[in-house]
């Protein structure tokens, strides 16, 4: 199983490499900059080299890079849409830089807005931002919300989006999201639903990355809390038939579950790796 954590950059890139290998990670995901500020400074490439030789010493990966919380490439500010384009343009040059695989975005969200016209405007963001970005070949990951009426609260749109863009593109699949959306992936037959459908619009193996966290709310509450493997109301059933679906097992795992109390990593990855059979 190729399971990991999202790391912390305090102090410095490679920092997030060495946390990831001391916890025993195989893969892990960062943020390059404050996920919760437009404001970014310039990567010191002293930082970069000593980041890459780490992760090349370690033999981890796919690294993968999470945007900034603030992008909304749904938004009907044109303001705030300009500054996602322009932000997003930016992070995936940044993830270019550092070597990571993937980067992984969430699309956004408009209120009571026409789903497919947001849709829309999203896939034309997301054409700019990338044009924008130059030349850079990383691949490009969309995360599905957890509030099923918002743009990627379906996997059909997510799907809809990688169909339209090309090979470049895929899905990371959030179980907290999902849950809060409504999808049951405690019922086998639901989980196969959901992949089938994504395969048949985008094609196969388009979901490249799991964001494997529990829920803290119920089914259908479009509450994104994230809970501890197995403590949560996904719950095991749900987690051990996500961890072992044969379009998903050989992907990376990356959790996003609460950093407290102080070993919950190490409880968390250790509880993903029984559920998962060999």
């Amino acid at each position: 199983m190729n399971i990991g954590i999202h790391a912390g950059i305090s102090g410095g890139l490679v920092n997030a490499a060495h946390e990831a290998e001391r916890k025993g990670c195989t893969t892990f995901q960062i943020f390059t900059k404050s996920p919760q500020q437009w404001a970014v400074s310039d990567l010191v490439q002293a930082s970069v080299d000593l980041f890459k030789e780490a992760v090349k010493k370690y033999k981890i990966s796919p690294v993968v890079v999470h945007t900034s919380y603030l992008l909304n490439l749904a938004s009907l500010s044109e303001e705030l849409y300009k500054k996602s384009i322009d932000s997003f343009a930016t992070e995936i040059r940044r993830a270019e830089a550092i070597g990571a695989d993937y980067i992984t975005a969430h699309i956004g969200s408009c209120g009571e807005c026409v789903k497919q016209e947001a849709l829309k405007r999203i896939l034309e963001g997301i054409q700019e931002a990338v044009t924008l970005s130059k030349k850079e070949k990383i691949n490009i990951l969309f995360e599905n919300s957890a509030k099923i009426k918002s743009p990627g609260g379906e996997f059909k749109d997510l799907a809809f989006l990688v169909k339209q863009l090309g090979k470049r593109y895929g899905i990371t699949l959030d179980t907290c999201h999902a849950f809060a959306a409504g999808y049951d992936f405690r019922e086998q037959k639901l989980l196969n639903s959901c992949i089938n459908e994504v395969e048949k619009i985008a094609g196969s193996g388009k979901i490249k990355v799991v964001h494997l966290n529990d829920s803290k709310g119920d089914l259908g509450s479009g509450l994104d809390r994230h809970e501890h493997l197995g403590k949560g109301l996904l719950g095991k059933e749900g987690l051990r038939n996500v961890v072992n679906h044969p379009s998903l097992k050989n992907q990376a795992f990356i959790l996003e579950t609460p950093k407290e109390p102080e070993g919950s990593d190490a409880e968390n990855m250790g509880y993903a790796k029984k559920l998962s059979i060999k």
